[in-house]
């Protein structure tokens, strides 16, 4: 899973978490407003126990979300005729030791996938 981004729209440094109620980003083509991420997933039909694990990639900087992990980037870091440096984000999951003392429980599971994130700027 990679998506490609203006890194110059990038103010701080990129950080990964799971979705969080209320996020909202401006899905690639919307020219201005914004879209809930649970309504965006919802109209893609995924799963309830998918969109629970689903990640983002935020700027630390804005809390603005960059890329829904594996679907789609933000808008406004999208790239463009004037774009000067790319961003090529890597994103690897893998599943992490899980304690069977806790069952394993919707958002736990997002706690529970560790991801890589590499970074590489042209």
């Amino acid at each position: 899973q990679q998506a490609l981004v203006d890194a110059d729209c990038i103010s701080g440094t990129l950080e990964l978490r799971c979705v969080q109620t209320g996020d909202r980003f401006r899905p690639f083509g919307f020219v201005s407003g914004s879209k809930l991420v649970s309504d965006y997933l919802t109209d893609r039909k995924v799963s309830l126990f998918d969109k629970q694990k689903q990640l983002v990639a935020i700027d630390s900087a804005t809390q603005r979300i960059v890329w829904l992990v594996g679907r789609e980037i933000d808008n406004r870091y999208r790239i463009t005729q004037s774009t000067k440096n790319i961003l090529r984000i890597t994103c690897r999951q893998r599943k992490v030791g899980v304690s069977s003392a806790k069952p394993d429980r919707g958002m736990d599971d997002c706690v529970k996938t560790a991801a890589n994130i590499q970074e590489f700027s042209r």
